[in-house]
């Protein structure tokens, strides 16, 4: 592809935070409107009552997003690293000489 092992590494890594902002970012808000309702319901049909939820504050948010995107990027650079490393037997090689086609034998 003409990348070298540093954009792979950059690319790699980019694509991991990407992803990880979109699905922390989505799982978070989805999980701010429903817990509540869900913990409130949850405590009117044991008894207990409604509105026993407590939302997170915001920084108890930011902490949680934080925390994601950095195990996702260690995680991320850990791998592409690894991949970097790799011997040249994972690389696709061009022979030095074009093999000699192989005769086909009539199939009877």
């Amino acid at each position: 592809m003409g990348l070298t092992p540093r954009q792979v590494v950059a690319t790699l890594v980019t694509n991991t935070m990407i992803l990880t902002l979109l699905g922390v970012t989505g799982g978070l808000v989805a999980g701010l409107l429903i817990a509540p309702r869900l913990i409130n319901m949850q405590g009117d049909r044991s008894g207990i009552g409604s509105g026993i939820a407590v939302s997170l504050s915001a920084a108890a948010v930011a902490a949680i997003l934080a925390v994601a995107l950095a195990t996702a990027a260690a995680a991320a650079l850990i791998l592409a690293r690894r991949t970097t490393r790799d011997s040249g037997s994972a690389h696709l090689h061009t022979p030095a000489r074009p093999g000699q086609p192989r005769s086909r034998q009539p199939t009877v």
